[in-house]
């Protein structure tokens, strides 16, 4: 009898979730969201749990991120002075 490999048929629809979301937001070309979701099916298929929830740790925190504004970012050089009148 063949052995065949184990398929993962959530793993696979949230990666192709995850590629489609990225494609449709603007985030990923349509060469990198078919990429994003071969990595992410092969990551979230993986039978170790820490590579998954590294992979969506990274995905929703990077998501996240990338909604902050520059302005909420507290500035690290000190304010100009005011101009003096000649």
């Amino acid at each position: 009898m063949a052995s065949y490999p184990s398929l993962y048929p959530l793993s696979a629809l949230a990666a192709a979730g995850l590629g489609l979301h990225g494609f449709r937001s603007g985030s990923l070309s349509s060469s990198g969201a078919i990429t994003a979701a071969a990595f992410g099916y092969s990551t979230l298929a993986n039978p170790l749990y820490t590579f998954p929830v590294a992979l969506l740790t990274f995905y929703f925190s990077g998501s996240r991120i990338t909604k902050v504004r520059p302005s909420s970012f507290p500035s690290s050089h000190p304010p100009e002075a005011p101009a003096e009148p000649h």
